[in-house]
């Protein structure tokens, strides 16, 4: 999930403390609260989405944990499977004929702070929960 414009104050400190706790956190950790905040955006845009006729728009808002590659972490992101619902874009950037009935945009833009403060608190209940481990 990316969200451009957003910043992290005190990032260069996170991720040196990050990679101090090194392989004590576990990937699976912090995929399920990724994923979570992509929850966030597919439900806002489901939400916002307008009813057609077959419903094949809200039912192709997905959210998923992305394949990690070489990463240690997947990443997780909010999308439209375009062979559900082909006409997404259209609707999203209007037409020629049609003007635009954005709701994926607008469903990122009203869950910035939402997501903020869920990956804050997610990130410092996984370090403390390590930190408390390796006090043990």
């Amino acid at each position: 999930m990316a969200i451009q414009g957003a910043t992290i104050e005190g990032e260069e400190e996170l991720v040196r403390k990050l990679r101090k706790l090194g392989d004590s956190v576990r990937g699976r950790q912090i995929e399920r609260l990724f994923l979570r905040a992509a929850k966030v955006i597919r439900n806002a845009a489901r939400e916002n989405a307008p009813q057609g006729p077959t419903g094949n728009l809200k039912a192709g808002i997905i959210a998923k944990v992305l394949a990690r590659g070489t990463r240690k972490v997947g990443l997780a992101m909010a999308g439209i499977n375009f062979r559900r619902a082909p006409h997404a874009h259209l609707l999203e950037f209007g037409t020629v004929k049609m003007s635009p009935r954005p709701f994926f945009r607008t469903a990122v833009i009203g869950s910035q702070q939402r997501i903020n403060t869920m990956l804050t608190k997610g990130f410092k209940r996984i370090i403390e929960k390590v930190a408390r481990q390796r006090a043990k």
